[in-house]
């Protein structure tokens, strides 16, 4: 297959580039002009240049026989919440535009959207959610996801579309996790906020899989699929394993819901002064202090063929070697 991936110079972007091209595949990577794609290139990836943001080089980049595209591109990497949605909901509905005028739609090719957990929102009872439980985010970064999935449903009659809700993705490479490891390896504490909070989380390779899945196997148009690595995590036992992954047993602290408020609100006026995007603000600390963010997987394994390989205690090791490596534990 010929596939278009957006969002590959990312932490998650180059896993599933490689194991498509591990898997024979053809890939196109829409990439800004400022990125460095010294390693895609390195990849055999084909290069085209454009932005999602501005609209440009979309369409010529879904040209040319296009197969699948996986759309892994957006966050919460911002300044404003406007920036929010336009970074989730305007590039996902830009894409989908460049999808039709491309002939890529009319063909039939499948459109997969990486959207996340936070599009659904928590649990409120603490049990694992299913796909196709009501959608209740929380923050406006959820709001931009759910936004986001619902105008790729709305076109799942006309092609196939599917989409992949990751919980917490983490492991070797990934910056939003690596003050956690160091704060740990340095002070032997791990900051958490409220108690008896759980989570569902995956490593960064079985989630990549699971995406490469729904693009390249044939599944019913509009499923939605949950990824998680079989386990609900408390904070002790996340604890417990960042701890064992530093050397270090650790003491858990429990943060008022006010710090983390304090902390959002200051680094959006260090941002603004900066004129920089942060992945810390007010609006991701709406997601933060939620008691229980899980999920069940289940048929992602049954319709998909997918299991996790790396659990969480063998998963941060592999992340604090790569952080060790890099000098920043």
């Amino acid at each position: 297959m010929k596939i278009l991936v957006t969002g590959a110079t990312g932490f998650l972007g180059t896993r599933i580039v490689d194991l498509l091209r591990e898997g024979g595949h053809d890939v196109r990577a829409l990439v800004r002009a400022t990125s460095d794609t010294r390693a895609l290139a390195a990849r055999g990836v084909e290069l085209a240049l454009g932005s999602l943001e501005k609209g440009e080089g979309v369409r010529e980049a879904a040209r040319g026989g296009v197969d699948c595209v996986i759309h892994a591109a957006g966050g919460g990497k911002v300044r404003t919440v406007a920036e929010i949605y336009a970074s989730n909901t305007d590039t996902t509905k830009e894409l989908l535009r460049a999808w039709d005028d491309s002939g890529a739609a009319s063909r039939g090719a499948r459109f997969v959207l990486v959207s996340s957990l936070a599009a659904h929102g928590p649990s409120d009872d603490g049990e694992p959610r299913e796909p196709e439980a009501p959608n209740n985010p929380r923050s406006h970064y959820g709001k931009s996801k759910a936004l986001a999935e619902e105008a790729v449903l709305a076109r799942s009659a006309d092609f196939p579309v599917t989409i992949v809700r990751p919980p917490g993705v983490y492991g070797p490479g990934d910056t939003r996790m690596r003050a956690l490891f160091r704060i740990a390896a340095r002070r032997g504490f791990l900051p958490m906020v409220g108690h008896g909070h759980t989570a569902s989380w995956v490593y960064v390779d079985d989630c990549a899989r699971a995406i490469v899945l729904g693009a390249t196997k044939e599944t019913p148009s509009a499923r939605r699929y949950f990824v998680e690595d079989g386990h609900v995590y408390g904070e002790d036992e996340l604890a417990r394993c960042i701890g064992a992954a530093v050397g270090r047993k650790l003491k858990v602290v429990h943060l008022p819901p006010w710090v983390l408020a304090a902390v959002g609100a200051l680094s959006e006026a260090y941002s603004h002064v900066v004129r920089r995007a942060t992945p810390i603000h007010r609006d991701k600390m709406r997601d933060v202090v939620q008691a229980h963010w899980v999920c069940s997987a289940a048929r992602t394994r049954e319709e998909l063929g997918w299991e996790p390989q790396v659990m969480l205690a063998e998963g941060t090791r592999r992340a604090a070697e790569s952080y060790r490596a890099e000098g920043q534990l």
